[in-house]
């Protein structure tokens, strides 16, 4: 599907060359690529011409070689040493001379060949020289001129890899028939044909492209006709060909080894004909000319084994030939795919640029290097492109166009996929095709000024869709002209809309060069990229000599004659050669390229050129789009790919090994030699994501998928989902990556085609989920719209039943949608299934009827309870209805829908639970069930009464609590059964609501649930039930079992408990209340109701409420002095032993958190010695065992911690943090579990302080002041100790985040691998793991401000 094109073309003048055209000396030029020369023979003379600077050297002269000799002898061969630097030529009287480039003087004969030479030509490798004698001999012999083998040409043998049959199969075994055995022995006779009058018998060599073997194209001279024999590189013969009538002295053997191509001239045609390496024919094409009118001067492969050109010359005494005059040349570019042959370039060349001798570069695949007569040298640079239209929406069909000489072959990719050779439409061109034009994707608005004057006169406007004016053909991007060979431009329209099947071209009329009368007329071979531009402007590049101008045409209208013009406008003076030309972002402006990269855009209005910027690597395609379109930054960007296959926007490379790429409306579409096809979205950051690995591009929306190897973009169909690739062989495939379907389906989705979303959604297998999550609120909506333009029942049964809450947009299709989301739905499945069976009851009745098993499937699958039922009822309904219109759905049909979305039992149970038994009997019947399966329990079910029966039912549907209700409004007494059935299901509560409170099953039921609240310890809501069900002295028992005193003497009350029976009740409340510490509570009771206040104060005094015990028993005239105060000073002891204990335990750990630190710190200063050193002796082996060493360390400390650290309950998980917090001498953690424990200490010291003013403010009641005194000093000393510590046991260094200054000077662009790991492993030996600490422990302890000290305690300073 891919067009030749001319991408450069250079022409050099060369002073001092003489050329005569009718020399056959193709063979007389060779390239040196690697400093762009070439070296050309010439009347006896080599020349060295160089491009860069354009100086000509003269190398070798026969006539000052040979000046004793009175007629020099001939050149007849020419070849070049890359390695050396040499040139060696072959002379006719047998000598091989060699001539360094470096010293041209210094010629030597390396050779002689005393029979004469005829032709020499050097393998591809330039190992093996071959050489052809007059006696027919061929000669093989090395770079160094070492002879190899010697063979004799005119052999009869066929050669060493003769044919070998077993006779299967021969003539003389076959059944002939009534022509007897004797037509098996008779001979078929050969056909001869006699030498063409112009070919005089010159034999040619050629290599294949390994090396391996070469070919000599001969005469036989015993048969006068030519035959083609292959040797190997040593020389030996191998094959020879079969007879070939009327085959010609033209041969050359493809590259890749597969084929050689000859000319064979046939009665009927003259034709290419191709050999296979075994000598055997193998196909032909014919050429576009009569036979006898041309001669085929030369075939040659290019170096990639893609073109093959040939050399055409018109025969003297031919009248004009498809433009041709006598003795022009013409060269014909043919190409290969699909086994058809295409006729790609043709390039007439007048008589006064006659060819002399044609070669292709070997470096560069595509670069033809030319000698023609004048003393020219042209040099042409083609490059493969895929010539489609260039829409970006809708209407463009996607089309290609293939040239194939005067045939375009023109395929629309929208609707069909046609592979080649056959294509869609066939348009037959007066002359052979060099370049397809399309029109514009990008056309600015025509001003009235500018729409006078300028129509379009053609009877096919009706049916093309276009107006009468030219714009009409560029306002389609379907649209396009032919640049022929003869100068001329053929327009073609468009017939038929996008979603014509069958769309067309008609042809609208030809189109003239013109130039201006003072103008410098160009010929039209020095004319390519021709380019579309704008309404009606066309730009391409003309080489004058070796430099490029920018040309700008008009195309003026069409006249009646179907001819218009296009006329020269401007000529733009460039710098440098012309690359590449594409239309910008801007209808008015063109992007052109220039050899060496350089990026400039020139403007249609201004008619300015600026320079823009400079690819890293000239590209041979480029194209300008505008990325970040709806987020507001919008920007222009050209994208280039080289001949490198590096791929480029603007100046950053973003992807290596990219072999093709294509643009759609809203993605870069490109393959990769990784058999790779990227889909990647217009934005900046989706296209430099291109250069990292597939996971990391994934979350900027680049989606990649495997393509077939070698697979190469032809089109993508815009604003569709289609990509058409083509394979090496030439067989087309078309794909529908997934990004570009999700794109279009949103696009479907935001403009409300709902039917063509859906079926491009069913087609490509997307989830329909993204109907709702792509934007819920839109489709919430909209929903009359979706439902009625989808219309399709079972569509609509598929996408419900399809729903699901999650939602694709964040995790299927994650990657196609951006993270800024608006909430998902919540409830989807209910909140659509409820918006379609509301959007079919707004529906009129006739539509609404249609949609009947949508709506049984929205029923079913809503969440909410009652959906089956519903859809029974329904099913119902339409069988008493039994309507008969059309559009109503039988009710047995709606029936087997609800049998496929749920299961059989599961329909019969709702029908069951509507206490429907007709419905239960007619879903039994649609399925597979035997009636022996449940008429015995229906018709049991039919004899109980009403109540009874739908208890019945809902136990048998486990629907408890109806079962209940309905349990409950039986007649006949069931209060066991009820009692039973309330134990076994747990229904205590539901039973107690429904049941009124003075009746007797109430009282039955509280009774049951508070024995079970009982067995559960749960006595306090025991009680409460034990109360309901009048059960006091239960309920007494629970009270006091809760500890609830209160309740306990309420309900002795209620029980009728006597005064004594009371008191001892109290006696077990008050010693249960202080064996589990409520003193307080215990005081009330001895104080209030057993009037016992001694014991009170007591009790009091246990919990420490001094103040209150002083209340009591002032209040009762007790003595203080012999019950309160001894309790007040024994406390009093214990509170200074621990605080004492807490002043020596703070001390000890602050004291060893000080000398831990302190031996860290040595640690850190000897290790930061050691670096020290390490760094000044170099790498060494000290950095190998410290790094592994210290990595080994971490690693089976990472390693540890993890699997420690998993998989432990909350106990284990405490004991394993003791074991890590432990305060043992040398513990790995011994710094953090002393800090764990002085925290702990200051807490626990603060917390004395509101103890100690409650007690001392007790003893200065009782005089004891120095008591009180001693207490409250040693806690005030002891609390300012720990207050000032602060700062030392947690240091701001400690901090999180924070690193000491020695860690933190470790790293950076200076830093050392020494100093990295001696850092790293300080890191874990002198600092910390802060993690190892509850948050709570990482800081010192918050105290809150309490006036706790009394200031009459205070002592005196003296």
């Amino acid at each position: 599907m891919r067009n030749l094109f001319l991408s450069n073309h250079r022409e050099y003048s060369i002073p001092g060359l003489q050329t005569t055209p009718g020399d056959d000396s193709s063979h007389l030029l060779v390239v040196d690529h690697l400093r762009e020369a070439v070296f050309v023979h010439s009347d006896g003379n080599v020349y060295r011409f160089s491009v860069e600077d354009g100086t000509l050297t003269e190398l070798f002269s026969a006539k000052k070689y040979y000046s004793e000799e009175v007629r020099p002898p001939t050149i007849i061969g020419m070849c070049y040493f890359q390695v050396t630097d040499s040139l060696c030529l072959a002379v006719d009287k047998g000598e091989l001379l060699s001539i360094p480039c470096s010293a041209p003087g210094e010629i030597e004969c390396v050779g002689f060949v005393d029979a004469g030479l005829r032709l020499m030509e050097p393998s591809p490798d330039e190992d093996v020289l071959v050489l052809l004698t007059a006696q027919n001999t061929v000669i093989t012999m090395t770079a160094s001129f070492d002879p190899i083998n010697e063979a004799d040409l005119q052999q009869k043998d066929f050669g060493e890899n003769q044919f070998i049959t077993v006779g299967w199969g021969k003539k003389e075994t076959q059944f002939h028939g009534s022509e007897g055995k004797a037509a098996a022995l008779a001979k078929k006779p050969v056909q001869t044909l006699p030498l063409e009058k112009s070919d005089k018998g010159e034999p040619q060599i050629t290599w294949r492209g390994d090396g391996a073997l070469f070919a000599v194209n001969c005469n036989n001279l015993e048969t006068g006709e030519r035959f083609v024999r292959m040797f190997d590189r040593k020389g030996d013969l191998m094959y020879t060909s079969e007879p070939i009538p009327g085959l010609e002295g033209v041969v050359s053997w493809r590259p890749s080894g597969n084929l050689m191509a000859c000319t064979q001239r046939l009665p009927n045609k003259h034709v290419v004909c191709f050999l296979e390496k075994n000598g055997l024919r193998h196909g032909d094409f014919t050429l576009p000319f009569p036979l006898d009118t041309v001669r085929v001067r030369q075939l040659i492969w290019n170096a990639d084994s893609t073109i093959l050109l040939a050399w055409c010359q018109v025969m003297e005494g031919v009248s004009s030939l498809a433009g041709l005059v006598p003795s022009q040349s013409t060269l014909l570019f043919w190409s290969v795919n699909n086994y058809h042959w295409y006729l790609k370039q043709r390039i007439d060349l007048d008589l006064d640029h006659s060819p002399v001798a044609l070669r292709w570069d070997l470096d560069s695949g595509n670069c033809l290097h030319i000698i023609c007569s004048g003393a020219k040298y042209m040099k042409y640079d083609f490059s493969w492109r895929v010539d489609h239209s260039n829409g970006m929406s809708h209407s463009d069909g996607a089309f290609v166009g293939v040239i194939d000489g005067d045939s375009l072959l023109m395929t629309s990719f929208r609707n069909s996929v046609i592979p080649p050779p056959m294509c869609g439409t066939t348009l037959k061109l007066p002359a052979p095709a060099l370049e397809v034009v399309f029109a514009p994707q990008r056309v600015p608005a025509l001003t009235a000024k500018e729409v006078e004057g300028r129509y379009l006169n053609t009877s096919s406007t009706e049916d093309s869709g276009f107006g009468d004016i030219v714009e009409s053909l560029s306002s389609n991007p379907n649209n396009f002209c032919v640049m022929l060979s003869n100068g001329h431009f053929a327009a073609f329209s468009h017939v038929g809309g996008p979603r014509n099947p069958n769309p067309s071209h008609i042809s609208v009329g030809y189109y003239q060069l013109e130039w201006g009368t003072d103008e410098q007329v160009i010929s039209t071979r020095c004319l390519h990229h021709w380019t579309w531009i704008s309404r009606d402007t066309m730009l391409c590049s003309a080489t004058v000599g070796s430099i490029s101008k920018l040309c700008v045409f008009d195309m003026d209208s069409v006249g009646s004659a179907d001819n218009g013009r296009i006329i020269h406008r401007k000529t733009v003076e460039l710098s440098g050669n012309v690359l590449s030309i594409t239309q910008g972002t801007d209808a008015n402006n063109a992007l052109i390229q220039l050899i060496e990269g350089k990026v400039l855009c020139y403007s249609l209005e201004s008619g300015l050129l600026s320079d823009l910027f400079t690819f890293p690597h000239p590209v041979l395609k480029m194209v300008a789009c505008q990325v970040d379109k709806g987020n507001g930054g919008q920007q222009d960007t050209v994208l280039g790919l080289s001949s490198h296959n590096r791929l480029y926007a603007d100046t950053d490379i973003i992807m290596s090994n990219v072999t093709s790429v294509e643009m759609h409306s809203q993605f870069l579409l490109l393959t990769n030699s990784q058999q790779q096809l990227f889909c990647c979205p217009l934005k900046k950051a989706s296209l430099l994501s291109l250069s990292k690995t597939t996971g990391e591009n994934e979350s900027f929306g680049v989606v990649e998928r495997k393509v077939e190897r070698g697979a190469r973009l032809v089109v993508v169909v815009p604003d569709g989902n289609r990509v058409i690739l083509q394979m090496p062989r030439g067989n087309l495939e078309c794909v529908e990556p997934r990004a570009l379907s999700l794109s279009q389906m949103a696009t479907l989705m935001n403009s409300q085609s709902y039917y063509e979303a859906f079926d491009l959604a069913r087609k490509q297998r997307i989830n329909l989920n993204l109907f709702v999550d792509h934007d819920a609120s839109f489709f919430l909506t909209n929903i009359d719209t979706f439902v009625r333009r989808v219309s399709n029942p079972q569509w609509l049964c598929l996408f419900l039943a399809e729903l699901h809450d999650d939602d694709c947009t964040k995790s299927m299709y994650k990657s196609h949608y951006s993270e800024s989301r608006p909430i998902s739905l919540q409830d989807k499945v209910n909140s659509v299934c409820e918006a379609v069976l509301e959007a079919v009851k707004r529906m009129p009745e006739k539509d609404a009827a249609k949609l009947t098993l949508p709506v049984l499937t929205a029923l079913v699958l809503k969440r909410s309870s009652g959906g089956l039922e519903d859809a029974l009822s329904l099913v119902k309904t339409l069988k008493e209805s039994e309507e008969k219109s059309e559009n109503a759905v039988h009710w047995t049909i709606a029936l087997r829908h609800l049998l496929y979305l749920k299961d059989v039992n599961q329909l019969m149970d709702a029908a069951l639970g509507m206490y429907d038994f007709n419905l239960v009997v007619l879903v039994a019947s649609k399925s597979q069930k035997d009636p022996k399966e449940y008429l015995a329990f229906l018709n049991k079910l039919r004899q109980m009464e009403i109540n009874y029966q739908r208890y019945n039912i809902d136990k048998h549907l486990r629907k408890w609590e109806s079962a209940l209700l309905h349990l409950i409004k039986c007649p006949d007494n069931h209060e066991d059964e009820l009692l039973q059935f309330v134990m076994n299901q747990g229904l205590y509560r539901e039973a107690l609501a429904a049941l009124p409170k003075n009746n007797e099953r109430f009282r039955m039921i509280a009774s049951a649930y508070a024995d079970k609240l009982a067995s559960q310890r749960l006595y306090k809501e025991a009680a409460v039930m034990y109360r309901r069900a009048n059960d006091f002295h239960n309920a007494l028992i629970s009270h006091q079992k809760a500890l609830a005193w209160i309740n306990c003497i309420q309900d002795a009350n209620s029980a009728g408990f006597s005064d004594e029976e009371q008191n001892v009740l109290l006696v077990e409340l008050a010693t249960a209340l202080y064996d589990v510490g409520q003193f307080e509570e215990t005081a009330t009771i001895y104080e209030t109701y057993l009037h016992q206040p001694l014991d009170a104060v007591k009790a009091l005094c246990c919990g420490h409420f001094w103040s209150e015990a002083q209340r009591v028993a002032n209040l009762h005239n007790l003595n203080t002095e012999t019950v309160i105060r001894p309790r007040a000073v024994e406390y009093a002891e214990t509170l200074s032993s621990q605080i004492k204990t807490l002043s020596e335990q703070f001390e000890t750990h602050k004291a060893r958190l000080c000398e831990v630190r302190r031996e860290k710190q040595v640690a850190r200063e000897r290790q930061e010695a050691l670096d020290g050193e390490a760094d000044g002796y170099g790498e060494s082996d000290l950095l190998s065992d410290t790094s592994s060493m210290t990595g080994s360390s971490l690693s089976s400390k990472a390693s540890s911690g993890h699997s420690s650290g998993s998989n432990r309950s909350s106990k284990n998980r405490r004991k394993q943090e003791r074991k890590v917090l432990s305060l043992k001498k040398g513990s790995p953690h011994e710094e953090l579990a002393l800090m764990y424990a002085l925290h702990q200490s200051i807490t626990s010291a603060f917390s004395q302080r509101d103890e100690v003013h409650s007690l001392n403010n007790a003893l200065v009641e009782f005089g004891d002041d120095h008591i009180a005194r001693d207490l409250q000093t040693s806690l005030s000393i002891i609390l300012k100790s720990m207050e000032t510590s602060f700062n030392n046991i947690w240091p701001t260094s400690l901090a999180p985040g924070n690193l000491q200054p020695s860690v933190q000077q470790s790293f950076g662009p200076n830093a050392t691998s020494n100093m990295l790991a001696s850092s790293m492993s300080c890191a874990m030996t002198n600092q910390p793991d802060m993690n190892l600490l509850e948050p709570t422990y990482r800081f010192p302890p918050v105290i809150r401000p309490v006036k706790w000290e009394l200031d009459l305690l205070k002592r005196v300073s003296k």
